[in-house]
């Protein structure tokens, strides 16, 4: 009686990702086929059918799992990224800021009756050295850690996924060891 050594397995793995192969024509003649008369054969064929559906389903629960949470890493990204929504209320906050020191400067040259002189002119950068600049700068560092806190998280994600489903090897041993009385 020939040795299951030759033969391939019914499952292989290819990275990280589990495939079942039909089986071939030696194999059905050998243990039977859907279309045979013997009813053991059927019924093993019908088994194996069964656990390649099941493979097949938890392989597509898995896919999209991983697209569901690669999607939130994504939106994260994006969010961190250029142009995202991060620090926008900053900005909106420098800006009501510079507005509310344009006026009081004003307000206060007015006072003074220096008004219409050079100096109003130079109220809003010093705004922007004093305040804008250095807010902008903490609020880029912030933004820019938080993007590579989630691009890591993301690549982590990507590395961690292991995709292994039910495994035909056993069921093959168990096929040849049933073979073999």
């Amino acid at each position: 009686m020939a040795t299951a050594s030759f033969m391939r397995p019914l499952s292989e793995t290819w990275g990280s990702r589990t495939f079942v192969r039909p089986l071939t024509a030696t194999e059905q003649s050998k243990y039977g086929s859907s279309s045979g008369s013997s009813g053991g054969s059927t019924e093993l064929n019908t088994f194996i059918k069964q656990l390649q559906k099941q493979q097949a389903s938890a392989n597509a629960a898995n896919e999209a799992r991983y697209a569901e949470g690669k999607g939130i890493y994504q939106q994260a990204l994006s969010r961190f990224g250029e142009g995202g929504t991060y620090g926008q209320g900053v900005e909106a906050q420098i800006e009501r800021g510079r507005t509310q020191s344009l006026a009081q400067g004003s307000q206060a040259l007015a006072s003074s009756g220096l008004y219409n002189t050079t100096v109003r002119a130079g109220l809003g950068k010093k705004y922007e050295e004093e305040v804008a600049q250095p807010a902008r700068a903490k609020l880029e560092d912030v933004r820019a850690e938080k993007l590579t806190e989630a691009e890591q998280a993301l690549a982590g994600f990507v590395e961690r996924r292991e995709d292994t489903g039910p495994s035909m090897d056993l069921l093959a041993q168990l096929i040849m060891k049933a073979s073999q009385k």
